[in-house]
């Protein structure tokens, strides 16, 4: 079972008939349920990121940052900025 609806922001985006935000709910025969977002217009870069979880705990797969440096002060933590883009952030499959 699966459900969707999108949407687009960005006027040339919509002109061309592109979406630039969707959401997806799908229904597994398992009963399992995945949900999936996803949005091109964001101002840090693409972001792409995954978490599953369950009764046992959760995986998750996060954005690489460009540098590890990672600063936490009582005011709470800062990193850097991610990756821009797919070529950055993923050179090896590239090279």
């Amino acid at each position: 079972e699966v459900y969707a609806v999108a949407s687009s922001f960005i006027p040339q985006l919509r002109a061309a008939g592109v979406m630039d935000s969707a959401h997806m709910m799908l229904r597994f025969p398992s009963g399992a349920v995945a949900n999936l977002e996803m949005a091109r217009a964001t101002t840090y870069g693409y972001d792409q990121r995954a978490e599953v979880f369950g009764a046992e705990g959760m995986a998750e797969v996060r954005n690489p940052p460009k540098t590890a440096a990672v600063v936490t002060t009582a005011a709470g933590e800062a990193a850097d900025v991610a990756m821009h883009s797919f070529p950055q952030r993923f050179a090896e499959a590239f090279a």
